[in-house]
């Protein structure tokens, strides 16, 4: 009860105090503000680990009423989901990614339908493998990309099995650092590591895969940033772009979009903020005497 209690306290906390990160509660809250700013957008509703069928199969509603919003206000918009969001929780494991699966269809087709891309976003590792099954299965059929986490200790291989598969389908790749906590067996710990493999991994991916393999490099760090443009000038692509989330590196931002740089913004938006504003806040306020009971409570609820 306790833990229930700061997790509600903390979305309320988020979406109506620090609120740097989310665009507000409603789809049209993220539509006003993607029309703001007049560039692409890549909108995520949040909400993750749901275990009650009633919660995936509202997310699956909430999913295809943005999808609506966005083809009718004729929006530069794409879409990304969890799989822990459509019912991976849910069932028994070989049921629970059946059922995960048919929920997900039921998004990216309606996106599809309407020319709108779906991402993938890339969870904790027992989600891992599923959802790189389900973007091969399905990546030559509907406008579909996957994320890939550079704290994993696996990404490199599966960068590299990606770059194989891509000669048999386009393949669009986003490339981020990643932000659930895991076992130290599976992922690397310290910040400065995992800052050199993710640039390890932006250059792996461009310099071994074709022109028609998509590259999204998605940070927050100028460096990163300035070395995929490099990247893309010696090794360039047919979709590259640059991904930053909402509310960070405002004035970076603005010299990219003023130099004509392809820059998506990632645009999260609904009530249940708590968890993914804590991973944002993680690293910059974990000595905040006031947020620890919320890194506390969300350790416990996702790790």
């Amino acid at each position: 009860m306790l833990t229930r209690a700061i997790r509600n306290l903390g979305n309320f906390l988020f979406l109506n105090i620090l609120n740097r990160w989310v665009a507000g509660a409603k789809a049209e809250d993220a539509i006003t503000y993607c029309q703001s700013l007049k560039t692409p957008c890549v909108i995520h509703y949040l909400g993750e680990s749901h275990t009650e069928i009633s919660h995936v199969m509202d997310a699956v509603k909430e999913y295809k009423h943005l999808i609506d919003l966005i083809s009718k206000n004729k929006l530069k918009a794409q879409i990304s989901i969890k799989p822990t969001q459509f019912g991976f929780n849910v069932l028994e494991k070989e049921d629970s990614e059946k059922f995960c699966s048919h929920q997900m269809l039921e998004v990216i087709k309606h996106a599809s339908s309407k020319k709108i891309q779906t991402w993938l976003d890339m969870e904790y590792s027992e989600v891992t493998d599923f959802t790189i099954r389900f973007y091969r299965r399905f990546a030559s059929k509907y406008k579909l990309g996957i994320t890939l986490q550079a704290n994993l200790k696996r990404t490199e291989k599966d960068l590299l099995d990606l770059a194989k598969f891509s000669q048999k389908t386009n393949v669009k790749v986003r490339l981020v650092k990643g932000a659930y906590p895991e076992n130290d067996e599976l992922v690397l710990s310290d910040s400065h590591e995992i800052h050199v493999k993710y640039l390890g991994l932006i250059s792996l991916a461009f310099e071994q895969t074709t022109k028609d393999f998509g590259i999204v490099v998605a940070s927050h760090h100028t460096q990163a940033l300035e070395l995929a443009q490099t990247l893309q000038k010696t090794h360039k692509k047919k979709f590259f772009g640059l991904e930053i989330l909402k509310g960070v590196i405002p004035n970076y931002s603005s010299e990219l979009r003023k130099k004509g740089v392809l820059l998506i913004e990632y645009v999260p938006y609904g009530e249940h903020v708590f968890a993914y504003s804590i991973r944002r806040a993680d690293k910059k306020y974990t000595n905040s005497i006031f947020l620890v009971p919320f890194f506390d409570a969300y350790k416990k609820l996702y790790k």
